[in-house]
């Protein structure tokens, strides 16, 4: 040019929400140079960087240098990014398509009529949850997961179809996923995962969802799952149609965890689990479902602790047998309060004369109280059967309600087949109270008395655990 060479060359790179911009960098040439842009409406822009307010589209940039040689380029902006790259597209899938594993891409706010499926190891995240929305028009699976190690975050996504094959966020035979902190409404299942391993599922707020999360297999179950931190609430019953579940864990879906969520206000159970073990169940709260806030269901050797199970229409527990057993489960430092029955036992022998059973689970630990009908009740036990629930608090000092063994019991009322004692003697658990033991000394023979009162003694004594007895016990005893 006039006579100079030049060895100009021009690349691009950005800054995102809240400050997009778009910077041409110019290598070679004599500076100091000259930018001149042009954007896709025909606004014109000077300087290397440039805030992109003529909407997406084209960028056109021209740079001269101090002896007028210039390079012109072009910058595509779109609303979706590859900040590993630099590089935008105008739709989720495309940006997708064109990443390769462990890239991030960022997408802008707006609604996506799109279903996606994310194929690669990479992290996807919307600028602003509220306002960054996948939309699947009432069809299909919205955001389908393929791969290993996807972090997908920070989206609404809505409007999935109504088949039992729908989702929202459907995850399938991955492991090593994270998603997090998204608005998940209005599809059949808001988040599935079948036959998925080690996955996390966090700070989700699922809505109006026929489930709110589902734990499911095809021909291998999920297992070792992590549930954690998510508000899941208003699931859809319709009887025959759809369960209305918060969180529904299917068949040998074993060794998941669920963890620190609230499960509110949803059409059925907060947390249900069918004919699958270990679960672990700590830290959630399910409170005002129209069922019950946990129903075991034939599952076993579950651990169910420090959760908070209050105001469920029916049960704040429950526990059922059918053709498999519910036993060997662990259920310690839950509050249930609140609700229509505090636990259910029911044992479908003698209703169904199914084989499995209720018993042999530890009900220990937890605080019992101000249910309306039952602190504890059982329900189609097999003849003979008793059930231990002992160690618990049941809303008085003097104990759970219990015909006959404990007539004088004010707290909340257990089935008479229920062994409840010892139980302790205030909200705090700290000391405990108990039945005292009669004893009563031998009758004299009829023949032989020749005076009037005849004083019998009775001894009245507690077990050997008495050291933790509360000192201020004070006890009736009644004789018939």
């Amino acid at each position: 040019i006039d006579g100079q060479l030049t060895d100009m060359s021009l690349s691009f790179t950005r800054t995102y929400l809240p400050n997009q911009t778009i910077t041409a960098n110019v290598t070679g040439g004599a500076s100091p140079y000259t930018c001149v842009w042009s954007g896709p409406a025909s606004q014109t822009f000077t300087g290397a960087t440039i805030t992109p307010t003529d909407g997406y589209g084209i960028y056109t940039v021209t740079v001269t240098d101090a002896i007028g040689a210039s390079i012109t380029g072009t910058y595509y902006f779109g609303p979706v990014h590859n900040i590993t790259t630099a590089v935008d597209y105008p739709t989720i899938q495309s940006g997708i398509t064109a990443a390769l594993a462990g890239h991030s891409l960022l997408v802008d706010p707006g609604t996506y009529l799109e279903h996606i499926t994310i194929n690669k190891d990479i992290t996807l995240s919307g600028v602003d949850k509220n306002t960054t929305i996948i939309d699947g028009n009432n069809n299909g699976v919205v955001v389908t997961i393929t791969a290993n190690g996807v972090t997908f975050e920070n989206f609404t996504v809505r409007n999935s179809g109504t088949t039992a094959n729908d989702a929202g966020i459907g995850l399938q035979g991955v492991s090593n996923c994270t998603v997090s902190d998204n608005i998940v409404t209005n599809n059949f299942a808001g988040i599935a995962l079948v036959g998925c391993s080690g996955n996390t599922i966090q700070i989700n707020t699922l809505t109006s969802n026929c489930f709110g999360v589902y734990i499911g297999s095809n021909t291998i179950p999920s297992t070792g799952n992590t549930v954690t931190a998510n508000q899941i609430s208003t699931s859809i019953h319709i009887a025959g149609t759809t369960t209305g579940d918060g969180i529904y864990v299917d068949l040998g879906c074993n060794a998941n965890f669920i963890t620190n969520n609230t499960v509110n206000n949803n059409g059925k159970d907060g947390i249900y689990i069918w004919k699958s073990n270990t679960q672990t169940v700590t830290g959630n709260i399910a409170n005002a479902n129209a069922s019950s806030g946990l129903e075991l269901m034939s599952s076993s050797s579950n651990t169910i602790t420090g959760n908070t199970f209050n105001s469920n229409s029916s049960y704040g527990i429950c526990i059922r047998s059918g053709v498999e057993s519910s036993t060997l489960s662990s259920i310690t430092g839950n509050t249930i309060s609140g609700n229509s029955t505090g636990i259910l036992l029911k044992d479908d022998v003698s209703g169904n004369n199914y084989p499995g059973v209720v018993s042999g689970n530890i009900i220990s630990g937890n605080k019992i109280y101000l249910n309306t009908s039952y602190g504890l009740e059982t329900q189609q036990s097999p003849a003979g059967v008793s059930y231990t629930a002992e160690y618990n608090w049941w809303g008085n000092a003097s104990g759970p309600y219990n015909d006959p063994n404990n007539l004088c019991g004010a707290g909340n009322k257990v089935s008479t087949n229920v062994d409840f004692d010892p139980w302790y003697f205030q909200e705090g658990m700290t000391t405990i109270n108990t039945l005292p033991v009669l004893t009563v000394s031998d009758i004299p023979n009829i023949s032989t008395i020749t005076s009037t009162p005849v004083i019998i003694p009775v001894t009245i004594a507690y077990p050997v655990f008495s050291s933790t007895l509360d000192p201020s016990i004070m006890s009736d005893a009644r004789i018939s």
